[in-house]
């Protein structure tokens, strides 16, 4: 059978065709199979259902209505049909993802990963007992940049205990060495603060707390507190900050309860006193554990020099205490 092609054709009945000429009866056969030339029809003149578009079976074209509401277009390997996703993933018309369980659900929108409802675990990558495999580098990685007046925060957890003996542990870290051969540093977490940015040339300015005793620049604030009507009970305990030393083995470097430095300017102290109402009962405390035992030693200084002093900053007056070479 002639091929049609953009030249002209010239139908000529009763006479044989030549090979640029198709005859009468080839063309009524193309016409009725839907086969036209190359170029010879626009979109704008194929007559198709709104919501539709032409989807290729047994070697023709057939229309295939991709309007469902939340359907998608999904292959089999053959050909391609229109699904609605159904069970515990949904998918609005806009494109939002939700994966449902029983108990929870995700929103994933093109900004938000958003968990709801009563929940188990919503994120595992690895467990203790199970853990991933990482080559070195960073594995997971927010970097940010707020671009108004305003707060910023990089990662937000809070947590509520609501029944009896709860326990809230809105951040958890552990770092382990386990390689024979060791390492030469080991931290648990690493929180910094800088003006301007590590070896730039930002000239930032740290302002004047004006008042507000949250403000100020800190690598880290540790806050506890209460409402009026809870209570600590008698035999609790309470502290802003725990440091807790249980180094076992061999030790013959340094260990320190509190290890600190300072390099550039210096600081006014190496700690600073200020209370809204209630002060300290006192600078340090030793319970019955520890009233005897080191740093802790009974009697007087005795054969010893008046070697060197501490000073003592009391609301702008410098004082010192006194110390003995042992």
């Amino acid at each position: 059978m002639a091929v049609l092609n953009s030249r002209t054709i010239e139908i000529i009945n009763n006479i044989s065709p030549g090979a640029d000429q198709v005859g009468l009866g080839d063309l009524m056969e193309q016409a009725l199979s839907g086969v036209l030339p190359p170029g010879s029809v626009s979109v704008g003149e194929i007559g198709l259902t709104t919501g539709s578009i032409i989807l290729g079976a047994s070697s023709v074209g057939s229309a295939l209505d991709v309007k469902g509401d939340t359907k998608i277009m999904i292959g089999n390997g053959t050909t391609a049909a229109m699904y609605a996703l159904s069970g515990d993933v949904t998918m609005t018309n806009t494109g939002d993802v939700t994966l449902g369980t029983l108990d929870h659900d995700l929103t994933i929108d093109a900004a938000h990963l958003i968990f709801t409802g009563a929940v188990d675990k919503v994120i595992a990558a690895g467990s203790y007992g199970s853990q991933l495999v990482h080559p070195g580098g960073e594995l997971v990685t927010i970097a940010a940049r707020g671009a108004a007046d305003g707060w910023y925060l990089g990662i937000g957890s809070y947590m509520t205990a609501a029944s009896e003996d709860g326990k809230a542990f809105p951040l958890c870290t552990l770092a382990e060495i386990v390689a024979p051969a060791g390492t030469d540093r080991i931290q648990g977490a690493q929180c910094m603060a800088f003006l301007g940015s590590p070896g730039g040339a930002e000239a930032v300015h740290l302002k004047t707390l004006g008042g507000d005793g949250t403000a100020g620049m800190y690598a880290g604030w540790f806050k506890i507190g209460a409402n009026s009507n809870c209570v600590v009970d008698s035999g609790a305990r309470a502290a802003a900050l725990w440091v807790d030393n249980q180094l076992s083995g061999t030790i013959t470097g340094e260990e320190y309860g509190i290890f600190a430095t300072t390099g550039a300017s210096k600081p006014d102290a190496f700690v600073g006193f200020e209370t809204t109402s209630s002060g300290y009962a006192s600078l340090f405390y030793f319970d019955e554990t520890a009233y005897d035992q080191d740093p802790c030693v009974s009697g007087n200084c005795t054969g010893g020099n008046k070697d060197y002093h501490l000073k003592v900053n009391m609301n702008g007056t410098m004082y010192g205490i006194q110390l003995y070479a042992l």
